[in-house]
């Protein structure tokens, strides 16, 4: 175990101001997930320096060979002002190039309070406003249909008269998705939810009701059977500049959730050009990733949502030749960065621990949809296909599997 002494307050000291030309690093929050070990995974290797902001030292991150420095910083999704009030003393206190939120709830207290750091860090972020759009599902929909950009059909509720009508005639499974992942309540404290999958008229008007005491007004949108398909894009001022295509095999939760089972594959010409005119039209400035199902009923990639940070599956695309973190800190800086569109394709990757939940679910026939292929159904659809092969290497919490191009 590596231990820090660097993780706990300190006194503030006045830093460099933006674009003092001396050494910088880069400062990344939330520790606690996957994707910052990938982060920090990848600046290493570029010579970049890293640093942590956590809240302890005991996430997957600090046992990774590649951490070298932490500082200690609470919890965004605890307490907005305090985590921004740490944040803005550390920038001070060292000079950094950039932030990298690695967590929806970090990336938009940070966007909301840009204000308060922009002398001391450059953010490669859009507009607080296109923030709040990727973030509010249902403004991102809207933007995506005034595109042009094939969607699930939604519905939006203003009665309980209006809830049972759309109960009674949408087709089943359906899906009750609330319009934000996170939430801050009374208390300061952020709440996380997800979108519930529903069999019949009775399940979806109790799951709506009970969502919406939560998160208010959340949508119905139709199952789309299928398999998902993520774009992600680097964007400098709404052009797009490098882009990775993905395509996921399994999830977990089943049903759909994070992805645990993915490759890369060549860029798809129908999602590529949507996640391009989305973002474009958000006016979106850095990283994203744009998901779609491929609806196998019609086979149009119908947009699921926007991520607007790094994602779980970043390191399918950092193997494939697409390194995302460093290519985001040198837009940062104001490089002017590719075009990159060809990259390795073939790269799978395993999140092991995610994958094993998911068998442990399949095989105890949890999550079941009317009228879609039982789980099962699909695992052993997948550990018979050729995206199963390959070179298996074990890291700290992943499964990387390496396979030669076909």
């Amino acid at each position: 175990m590596k231990h820090t002494n660097s993780l706990r307050e300190q006194p503030v000291r006045e830093g460099t101001k933006v674009g003092s030309g001396m050494h910088e690093s880069v400062l990344i929050t939330d520790p606690d997930n996957r994707i910052a070990l990938s982060v920090l995974r990848s600046l290493t290797r570029k010579n970049v320096d890293a640093v942590l902001a956590a809240e302890d030292g005991f996430t997957l991150p600090f046992f990774s060979r590649y951490y070298k420095e932490s500082v200690y910083c609470p919890s965004a999704a605890q307490d907005q002002n305090r985590f921004m009030s740490a944040i803005r003393q550390i920038v001070k206190r060292k000079n950094y190039a950039t932030i990298f939120p690695s967590s929806d709830v970090s990336l938009i207290t940070i966007s909301k309070h840009r204000a308060k750091i922009a002398s001391y860090v450059r953010l490669a972020l859009p507009s607080h406003r296109s923030v709040t759009k990727v973030f509010d599902k249902s403004k991102t929909l809207k933007v995506a249909q005034d595109c042009g950009i094939p969607t699930p059909q939604t519905f939006t509720i203003g009665s309980v008269a209006e809830l049972k009508n759309v109960a009674e005639k949408i087709t089943y499974p359906a899906v009750v998705k609330p319009k934000w992942s996170w939430i801050w309540t009374k208390d300061k404290r952020a709440s996380h939810t997800r979108p519930f999958y529903v069999n019949c008229p009775s399940e979806l008007v109790s799951t709506y009701l009970s969502v919406d005491k939560s998160f208010p007004a959340p949508m119905i949108q139709e199952y789309v059977p299928g398999y998902n398909i993520s774009v992600a894009v680097l964007v400098d001022h709404g052009e797009p500049r490098v882009a990775c295509c993905i395509k996921v095999y399994r999830a977990m939760p089943v049903t759909g959730g994070n992805s645990v089972l993915r490759e890369s594959i060549s860029m798809q010409p129908f999602p590529a050009r949507y996640s391009f005119s989305l973002l474009k039209a958000l006016h979106w400035h850095g990283v994203a990733e744009v998901e779609f199902r491929i609806d196998s009923r019609d086979g149009l990639p119908k947009l699921m949502e926007v991520n607007g940070r790094f994602w779980a599956s970043m390191d399918v695309a950092i193997e494939s030749g697409v390194d995302f973190p460093y290519l985001l800190y040198r837009l940062a800086l104001g490089d002017r960065i590719g075009p990159i569109f060809n990259y390795r394709t073939g790269v799978k990757y395993r999140w092991l621990i995610g994958d094993i939940e998911n068998l442990v679910s399949t095989f105890k026939g949890e999550q079941k949809l009317v009228n879609a292929p039982a789980p099962v159904e699909w695992a052993l659809s997948a550990a018979s296909s050729s995206h199963m092969r390959g070179t298996y290497t074990m890291t700290a919490s992943h499964l990387m599997i390496r396979c030669p191009s076909s």
